[in-house]
């Protein structure tokens, strides 16, 4: 070989070292890349998973949105229907005093019937029928009030 010149023994045991240290560092950084696209593999594949979830959450969060709204609009209607169906179910009042002054034993029809009289006779009409308590109770109060005015 001319123009190299001869190397020591000791030169050449110096590169042969170095090499397979240079071997070994190449190994380890071609063995942590491969670690790492394996976990950029991995990650992609949970960020897809977590990106459909996310976009069934989102579809059932309009879901429930719309339904909220579904059922708000049907208690608004449901509102009128309550209010005429109580209504419906408040007797008239002057059949309640006309039968609250029928029913007291011993006055004529004309006489002005008390107010102990009064809530003896609906009491007694009331506790027969128990679903009619609460609107017979409403009808009193406001025919006692038309009676006070």
């Amino acid at each position: 070989m001319q123009g190299i010149p001869a190397s020591s023994p000791a030169e050449e045991e110096a590169r042969k070292r170095q090499s397979e240290e240079d071997e070994l560092k190449v190994k380890k950084l071609e063995g942590n890349i491969h670690r790492l696209e394996q976990e950029i593999g991995k990650l992609e594949c949970e960020e897809s998973q977590i990106s459909a979830k996310e976009q069934i959450i989102l579809e059932k969060l309009k879901e429930t949105e719309k339904s909220f709204e579904d059922l708000q609009k049907s208690f608004s209607h449901q509102d009128g229907d309550a209010v005429n169906y109580i209504y419906s179910q408040i007797p008239e009042l002057t059949t309640l005093y006309s039968q609250a002054t029928e029913a007291v034993p011993g006055k004529d029809r004309t006489s002005r019937v008390t107010e102990t009289e009064r809530f003896v006779v609906w009491s007694e009409n009331t506790n027969e029928n128990p679903q009619v308590k609460a609107t017979a109770l409403v009808s009193d109060m406001i025919l006692h009030i038309s009676l006070c005015k």
